[in-house]
């Protein structure tokens, strides 16, 4: 059996299928295959249960051209009770396939030759121009020119990721090479080729990653860089974090100009477990975390900063943030790096499954956005483990929201800059089995994924039926419509549906002079959406019984959706063949309402319902939905109350519906803790026209837990000085409070670097107690505060201090033995301290902080001032973590502390009584302030000029004096004391 190909190359598909011998003979020996193509891939799976058995020979021939002849084989022995094996080829043939088995085996053989897709199909480039559509999980198998992934990568990527080749291990090695310098010799030539591909086909290329807790090889962390030696200090390791940051940017920023347009800088440094970092205890494993501490995101992005060119963006990138616990711990350490200004942007990686909503990843995507600015989707696929059970379908259409979702969220301005998936078709996902991706395994054909959010009505293409439910009624009013169901027309607008006998009655909302189609049992209807934004259909439904084909779209300009369809164009509605139902119930809509809370701690509680109808009866039955004979309303109409009661964690367990007081409560057993109550009501309506809930509500009420410090405020790291202190908040009773820190010195704020969850200890800090102080705050709560307990602050001293000597400079600062002087305390050599404690006549006058310094000299000068003449001993110790030493003393002799005599002359040269008092100090300690006195009585005093040992003087002028004599004396003083000058006597003779 033999294909030859054409002479041009092409992509194909070939399967040979084999069926199996009964399993006795089928255990005989072994089948081979021999083939020439780029590479095998074998695949065995039993018909009905997709098991997969093993292979002798392992599942791949080489990574480039096999040669002629190459064989893959597998043992007939672990294929037993398999009805069929396939074995897949997937490369470009220049020659023929054979099959030969082996002697005394007979196989009934068919060969099948499989077309891939060949129908015209959209690129997602041109489909969502303004999201990006980029390619990653990239490996150099994608770059084969005329294979399969690279004509769907040229066709549908402006962007590529690599999957593992720009990782630190594809640069690192996973064992070292040191070069001359003693750094480890990077390898660029496998990331160049990606670097290559870029450039040459003009896509951008996205740098995954730089720092990362995973493939970063252990040596890197080690001493000489050797896996078995000890970890290197703090230091050492951001000189590494610099080095190879700088070495790895630099290079594509000089090589490659323009062609990485972003760096992931740190990849998953959020907690494993959804709290704090990854590193702490319980939430993964880091060797940055353990080496570094936890300021290494915010080390890496300084370099990162300080290395790129202008314009690439720098990105934190991580999994799971679209969870509320996880994304406020990753903002803890994000927020400070934004305001640094050394973070452009987040990559959101988005591996999701398709139970997964699609509303919570929009809140998130906002809050970056908002926080921000510049957003990625980094690694997008959707997992569909319901693969036999219309797993396809609700993969279209999650896919579908999702994309409707990020479209319309970049329409409104946010900065969603790239959409990343990761992967191209199944075949190449990481996550092969769960068929995450947009193009299915084997053929890479499109999956229904694909034509979904392309909105092309492909071969392959599905759609969700959805059904919505009409309440009887005719409308009166606007009043009308409160009871009824909104329904959402994708994001263009909504729409409400109510009907009678004759009509069924449309109010459609949406942007004015928007045109809105609606197809209904094979007949379309339209209309344009007035000024007041809402639009009035009503449609004869003479002979429509039960339920109908019904789909409703809007276009709004260039945009348009409908409610079902994911292929509506913007016309022609009614043929399409992706119509949902519309199902005419026969009840009317009645409001049901809930009131009261939960506390926790409380006993066997109640909840208080209401309804908005007396007519309603409640069952008091578990299980929903229930229909009930409780009411007749008419001769075609049941009514019943269905209920479905969830207790989550909250340790409750719904014993039943009761009545007290007039009022209807939801009675429960047990102590409410912590958690959710979920409740839906669900009002039910048969007869003989039509079937339908008539009204549907869920509540979901939180146990009201008071705000409660359960476990206090703890403090890691070693309270030494320099080192850096992390604050753990402790455990609270509400899960989701937002914390404040503030680190306390002896009880009182520390300084104004002091309310992160770091602190560094400073030379200020030795000898002191340092806590932290963390005030809880929730939505309608009073904060609440807890502090830690204290630590006492310490240094490295390896010994008690060396002995210094203590000296002053007293008469040599101003040539005067007066009371403003320094001392001096010099420890030449020895054991450094922390701080100093000076004592004066034997008395703690000062302590000072130092920086201690290992072994090697210490100086400080210590300011003294304002003492009066008199004798001072200063004797001093040296104190550090392991102890105190006194120092040598010294003694100051202040004999000049007063200010200098002051001279007084007058200018009564005329004798007439006007003239001028004048007192100069020439030189020596000067005085602030001074008093003039004539004939023994204070006339005037004044403030003076302090500059030791410069000149003073003050002027009195004196005018309008009768004849007589005037004795003048001055006095000049200071803290120190007050010095006089001699008496002058001027006389007045005319």
């Amino acid at each position: 059996m033999k294909r030859t190909t054409s002479t041009f190359a092409f992509i194909a598909t070939f399967a040979l299928i084999f069926a199996l011998p009964a399993p006795a003979s089928a255990a005989q020996g072994n089948a081979e295959i021999s083939v020439e193509a780029d590479w095998l891939d074998v695949i065995g799976r039993e018909v009905d249960t997709d098991v997969e058995p093993t292979f002798t020979d392992g599942y791949r021939i080489g990574s480039t051209t096999a040669p002629a002849g190459a064989r893959v084989a597998f043992s007939a022995e672990e294929v037993v009770g398999f009805d069929l094996v396939r074995i897949y080829v997937d490369g470009r043939y220049t020659d023929e396939i054979d099959f030969t088995a082996d002697a005394g085996e007979s196989y009934d053989i068919r060969f099948v030759y499989q077309e891939p897709y060949d129908g015209e199909i959209p690129a997602l480039k041109d489909v969502f121009p303004e999201l990006n559509m980029g390619a990653g999980g990239v490996s150099r198998s994608y770059f084969t020119p005329g294979s399969r992934l690279n004509d769907l990568l040229r066709k549908h990527f402006t962007t590529i990721t690599a999957g593992n080749d720009m990782k630190p291990d594809a640069f690192l090695g996973r064992t070292p090479t040191i070069g001359a310098d003693g750094r480890p010799v990077l390898n660029f030539t496998i990331a160049d080729q990606y670097a290559d591909y870029a450039q040459e086909n003009g896509v951008a290329l996205h740098g995954h990653t730089l720092v990362w807790h995973s493939q970063t090889p252990g040596w890197f962390f080690r001493e000489g860089y050797s896996a078995t030696a000890p970890r290197v200090s703090r230091a050492v390791m951001l000189d590494r974090m610099e080095w190879y940051i700088k070495s790895i940017v630099t290079h594509y920023d000089s090589e490659y100009p323009g062609v990485i347009y972003a760096w992931d800088v740190v990849n998953e440094a959020a907690g494993e477990n959804n709290r704090g970092m990854r590193g702490q205890s319980g939430q993964g494993t880091s060797d940055w975390y353990t080496v570094v501490g936890p300021d290494f995101v915010a080390k890496a992005f300084e370099y990162a900063r300080r290395y790129a060119a202008p314009g690439v963006k720098l990105l934190y990138n991580d999994y799971g943030i679209n969870g509320h616990e996880k994304r406020q711990s990753a903002l803890e350490f994000l927020l400070p790096i934004k305001d640094a200004g050394n973070i452009d942007g987040i990559g959101e990686q988005a591996h999701h499954h398709i139970n997964n909503s699609v509303t919570g990843d929009e809140e998130t995507y906002r809050t970056f956005a908002e926080l921000f600015g510049y957003l990625e989707i980094t690694e997008l696929d959707a997992l569909n483990t319901a693969q036999s059970t219309g797993g396809d379908v609700q993969q279209a259409t999650w896919y579908h929201d999702y994309f409707a979702s990020l479209t319309a969220m970049k329409a409104e301005g946010i900065d969603l800059g790239r959409v990343i998936m990761w992967g191209i078709g199944d075949s190449d996902s990481w996550k092969r089995a769960d068929l995450p991706l947009l193009f299915e395994l084997g053929t890479y054909n499109p999956k229904p994924a694909f034509w979904a959010i392309t909105g092309v009505e492909g071969d392959g293409a599905k759609n969700e039926v959805k059904t919505a439910v009409a309440f009887a009624g005719t409308p009166d009013g606007s009043g009308s419509w409160a009871g009824q169901n909104t329904y959402p027309i994708g994001r263009l607008g909504t729409y409400q549906v109510t009907y009678d006998a004759a009509n069924a009655y449309f109010r459609i909302g949406g942007a004015a002079g928007a045109w809105v189609e609606m197809s209904l049992a094979g007949h379309t209807h339209s209309g344009v959406i007035g000024a007041d934004g809402t639009l009035d259909l009503t449609v004869p439904i003479s002979g429509l019984a039960g339920s109908a084909a019904f789909d409703i779209g809007i276009v709004d300009g260039d945009a348009f959706d409908a409610w079902n369809s994911y292929f509506y164009t913007g016309r022609n509605l009614g043929e399409s063949a992706y119509q949902g139902r519309l199902q005419l119930g026969s009840g009317e809509s009645r409001a049901i309402s809930f009131a009261g809370t939960l506390n926790e701690g409380a006993v066997n509680p109640t909840l208080e319902i209401s309804v908005a109808d007396p007519r309603f009866n409640f069952q008091t039955r578990t299980e929903g939905p229930i229909l009930g004979t409780t009411e007749v309303l008419n001769s075609n109409m049941v009514l019943g109350l269905g209920w479905n009661v969830d207790e989550g964690t909250t340790g409750l367990e719904w014993e039943g519906i009761t009545t007290a007081g007039g009022k209807t409560l939801l009675r429960f057993s047990g102590t409410a803790r912590a958690g959710t109550v979920s409740i839906s009501a669900n009002a039910s309506s048969f007869g003989q026209r039509a079937q339908g809930i008539a009204m549907s509500n869920t509540l979901e009420v939180a146990v009201f837990v008071p705000l409660v410090n359960r476990v206090a405020p703890a403090i890691s790291g070693t309270a030494v000085t320099g080192a850096t202190l992390t604050a753990d908040a402790g455990e609270w009773s509400v899960a989701d409070a937002e914390f404040a820190y503030q680190w306390l010195r002896d009880g009182d704020p520390a300084g104004a670097s002091s309310t992160s969850t770091t602190y560094q200890v400073t030379d200020a800090d030795f000898g002191r107690r340092l806590s932290v102080r963390v005030t809880a705050t929730v939505d309608g709560q009073e904060p609440v505060t807890a502090t830690s307990a204290a630590v006492a602050v310490s240094d490295r001293a390896t010994a008690a201090p060396g002995r210094a000597v203590l000296s002053h400079d007293n008469g040599w600062d101003t040539g005067l033995q007066d009371g403003s002087y320094n001392v001096v305390m010099n420890l030449w050599w020895g054991q450094t301290g922390s701080a100093l404690r000076l004592f004066e006549n034997g008395t703690l006058v000062a302590t000072i902080p130092l920086s201690y310094a290992g072994t090697g000299a210490q100086s400080v000068s210590v300011p003294v001032s304002g003492r009066a003449n008199g004798t001072y001993v200063y004797t001093g110790e040296l104190v550090n973590g392991k102890g105190s030493t006194a120092t040598g003393s010294t003694t100051v002799k202040v004999t000049q502390a007063n200010p200098g005599q002051p001279v007084l002359s007058a200018d009564n040269w005329d004798g007439d009584g006007a003239y001028t008092v004048t007192a100069n100090m020439w030189w020596g300690m000067n005085a602030t302030s001074y008093t003039i006195a004539e004939n023994g009585v204070v006339i005037a005093q004044g403030e003076l000029g302090a500059a030791t040992p410069a000149a003073q003087v003050a002027k009195l002028p004196v005018t309008g004096k009768p004849i007589g004599s005037y004795v003048y004396v001055v006095e000049f003083a200071n803290t120190a004391g007050a010095t006089s000058s001699n008496p002058i006597t001027v006389t007045v003779t005319r």
